[in-house]
């Protein structure tokens, strides 16, 4: 109603079941005229350590610099259902390489990964022997599904039997779970073999 108003907006969730404020929002307008409109976007965590409840009611109110002869129509109130947000977990399922290897020869081997998180997933496996890098693979695996990542890898040239100790690692963006990243290996190298 009037030319031109500027305030603040508050603004509060609740938990649609305990009534315990679960987050909260604070906006400032300027110069909106009559029968304008303005948006005020905001990004909100939920804040309760116990857990997150099913859904909430977001309760916002408008208040205008000098007062508002009408405050009736000043506050809106919306529920939301809430989910948790999708989480990102890999595994690394299998590494497939030779339990016993000739030297100088060539294998073909493998490495089994799975998204066992609910978002899709990005990122890199990594290969080394004896700490050595063989090998680094490019993935990308939708969520629930499982990728295979061939490699090859040619035994080191010995004159006496050796051990080579594997370690493969999967590294996704975002995922907060390294039990389940990394497996390791020993093969038994002899001499003997042709290249």
């Amino acid at each position: 109603g009037q030319p031109s108003a500027s305030g603040h907006v508050v603004g509060e969730a609740t938990d649609a079941t305990t009534g315990k404020v679960i987050g909260s929002f604070f906006g400032v307008f300027t110069d909106l005229a009559a029968g304008a409109e303005q948006t005020l976007s905001f990004d909100w965590l939920v804040a309760d350590p116990t857990g997150l409840p099913d859904s909430a009611t977001w309760t916002v109110t408008a208040y205008v610099d000098g007062g508002d002869p009408d405050m009736d129509n000043n506050t809106a109130s919306v529920d939301v259902a809430l989910a948790a947000a999708p989480t990102v977990d890999m595994a690394l399922d299998a590494l497939e390489v030779p339990s016993n290897a000739k030297s100088g020869r060539t294998y073909a081997a493998l490495v089994t990964i799975s998204n066992v998180g609910d978002a899709d997933a990005s990122g890199t496996v990594s290969v080394t022997a004896n700490g050595q890098a063989v090998a680094t693979l490019d993935f990308a695996v939708a969520a629930g599904e499982t990728a295979s990542l061939p490699f090859d890898w040619t035994a080191p040239v010995v004159s006496k039997k050796i051990a080579v100790s594997w370690v493969a690692l999967v590294s996704a963006s975002g995922d907060d779970n390294p039990d389940n990243d990394a497996t390791i290996l020993t093969t038994k190298v002899t001499p003997g073999g042709r290249p």
